[in-house]
């Protein structure tokens, strides 16, 4: 994808609806326009509630999909062949089209259907089409792979021949040739979607349940899309609730520092320019972690093992690869107070094995990190005022082992944000110092966020929650920048969660 005009940064470079999704981990989102904050859940009475939908117009729009899947759904079939479900569901919505593609004698060999139908002699390109185009890497992938999304495509066409009436209203006369067709598709399908398919982030109300519906709990809400006072935070989780078919984002190439960043909003997505780019330069989009999350050859090993290359971008060949993202990782030694960054164990405390330690690469002592044990420790208690206090002392001090945006410091930073706001959820009493020090604590939390994302990140943006919480109850004096920076930021949110960020910023913030 080349730029034909300069682009500034932010900048909308172009949207995509989306033909195709599936929820993940059987989330209750709608299953035709994807929206994820339901006022009125609609369900499929068939399938136990499996499915629901946010009006009766997207129940209806969406029948002509559902009627060969919720049988799926009641025999719990489409839970445990991943992303065969997309390619099932892709198979579903374009087949008819495909099947136009066919010539006009009958074709009675499956390698005649075969042929006509991904070699088409169209030369139209429709999202269907371009679907039907999509590179795949499945011939590539160990044997193990092949057989396993095989045998999920083989399933999915037997479950559609015996349970369905979907060959009958294909009038699809052959079964016999049929049958190794469809079953070839989904696999064609399902190999696609392993290197183009893509996956969707909302904001989601935290620790709710997901078979519950956010607009449904009176505790929050003043009216419908009009939170309480002190309650945006709930709104600080994000989570991935779609797997999704983009043809045209799947035009970009790879480079590990994007030149465009993806926001969804349901089924359209929408993509802005992470920096100015000029005419005539390529669009990149990033398949892994960036330059910025990971070490170059973590990447490498991922893009290597699934999208079967290894990377040259301008971040991987230059002499210090690794640069920026070990910016994220000084540490100050407890003995010779040399900084450093550690050579292995990076990110020591994510590892669920216990390696708790790391080496000084300046002395080649190991650090007794003390200091990380007593925060752990403190953290615990977030709903007693005086640990609260030694708990802001000990972030203060964490100051003197990890440098600037430490990403580790970053981490714990989070930490206590969350555990002070449900301490205070759940009844505990603040005084204004709490207050003070939270203010302190998100905005360098904030501070790291745009360094490593930017300011207009999702992340950044439902970290921000907490602070205008504090804004909304009258416990932070936010500066003249901040308040139009955050509220420019909602425009990058979905449209049903931007109305309500932009309720509360009426509400409770701009008076």
């Amino acid at each position: 994808m080349i730029a034909t005009t300069a682009l500034k940064k932010d900048e909308l470079i172009f949207t995509e609806q989306a033909q195709c999704f599936v929820p993940i981990e059987q989330r209750l989102i709608c299953q035709q326009c994807a929206a994820s904050l339901l006022c009125a859940p609609i369900p499929c009475p068939a399938c136990h509630q499996r499915v629901v939908y946010c009006s009766r117009n997207c129940r209806q729009l969406h029948a002509n999909i559902h009627i060969y899947e919720c049988g799926a759904y009641r025999r719990n079939l489409l839970g445990m062949i991943g992303v065969s479900h997309l390619a099932l569901r892709l198979l579903l919505k374009h087949l008819p089209e495909w099947i136009k593609q066919l010539p006009t004698e009958n074709s009675h060999n499956a390698k005649e259907l075969w042929q006509a139908l991904v070699y088409p002699a169209a030369t139209e390109d429709s999202p269907s089409l371009q679907s039907l185009r999509m590179i795949t890497q499945l011939h590539k992938a160990p044997q193990e792979e092949l057989v396993y999304h095989a045998l999920c495509a083989n399933l999915l066409q037997v479950y559609l021949f015996s349970c369905t009436s979907f060959y009958e209203d294909l009038k699809m006369a052959n079964h016999t040739d049929w049958h190794l067709v469809i079953a070839a598709l989904i696999l064609r399908n399902a190999g696609q979607l392993l290197v183009n398919g893509h996956v969707g982030n909302a904001l989601v109300i935290h620790a709710l349940p997901s078979n519950e519906f956010p607009l449904l709990q009176p505790a929050m809400w003043q009216r419908p899309y009009h939170l309480k006072r002190g309650y945006l935070h709930k709104f600080s989780n994000r989570e991935l609730i779609t797997a999704i078919n983009l043809p045209l984002l799947s035009l970009c190439n790879h480079a590990c520092n994007p030149s465009l960043r993806t926001t969804f909003d349901g089924c359209m997505v929408n993509n802005y320019a992470a920096f100015h780019i000029a005419a005539g330069e390529e669009i990149f989009n990033c398949y892994s972690l960036d330059y910025k999350h990971s070490l170059s050859e973590q990447r490498q090993q991922q893009l290597l093992e699934i999208y079967k290359f290894r990377c040259d971008c301008s971040k991987c060949v230059r002499p210090e690869a690794d640069a920026d993202y070990l910016n994220f990782h000084r540490y100050r030694c407890e003995l010779c107070k040399q900084s450093f960054v550690p050579k292995v164990n990076l990110n020591w405390w994510q590892q669920s094995d216990e390696i708790l330690s790391i080496c000084c690469t300046a002395c080649d002592q190991t650090q007794q990190l003390t200091w990380y044990d007593q925060f752990l420790q403190l953290l615990e208690r977030c709903d007693e005022p005086r640990d609260r206090r030694k708990l802001y002392e000990a972030f203060a001090a964490l100051n003197t082992w990890l440098l600037e945006f430490n990403s580790l410091k970053l981490s714990l930073a989070k930490e206590l944000i969350g555990g002070c706001f449900a301490a205070k959820d759940a009844g505990a009493t603040f005084a204004d110092y709490d207050y003070a020090e939270l203010s302190k604590i998100i905005e360098f939390e904030l501070a790291g966020i745009a360094a490593q994302r930017g300011s207009n990140s999702l992340l950044y943006i439902s970290n921000a929650t907490y602070l205008l919480d504090l804004i909304a109850w009258g416990k932070h004096k936010a500066n003249a920048k901040q308040l139009p920076a955050m509220r420019s930021s909602f425009a990058f949110l979905a449209k049903e969660t931007r109305e309500i960020f932009v309720n509360y910023y009426n509400d409770f913030i701009e008076q």
